[in-house]
């Protein structure tokens, strides 16, 4: 899982499907990028998949990272489908952003599932 700079920084490839695909060159696992905002990208095998971000009203965006990461890592074991596994931590990221600090902004199962089904 890259954060967007980082993805373009190792592989030189402004476009970020291509950057993926770079890197699986080396790495045949799934591959994530995170977009900020605008959600995040999975290349699982040929696949390349885009999760929107969720617009909510942003406080902290400390900690957003990992909890995308933990919640792409719970809905992985789950084994949710990768395009259930991107909206899902999305959806926990955008929650986190929406108070402040690392440690306060880490959501409830029940706040993300709230997201999901739009209330």
């Amino acid at each position: 899982i890259f954060p967007q700079h980082v993805l373009q920084g190792i592989t030189g490839e402004a476009d970020i499907e291509r950057a993926l695909r770079a890197v699986r060159r080396s790495h045949d696992g799934m591959l994530c990028v995170t977009l900020g905002a605008g959600g995040a990208m999975l290349l699982a095998g040929d696949e390349c998949i885009t999760g929107p971000g969720f617009a909510v009203k942003a406080v902290d965006t400390t900690g957003a990272g990992d909890v995308f990461r933990a919640a792409l890592i719970d809905a992985l074991v789950k084994e949710s489908s990768p395009r259930e596994m991107l909206r899902f931590a999305n959806a926990a990221a955008a929650v986190s952003c929406t108070r402040a600090g690392a440690m306060a902004g880490v959501p409830s199962m029940r706040e993300v599932e709230a997201l999901l089904s739009g209330g």
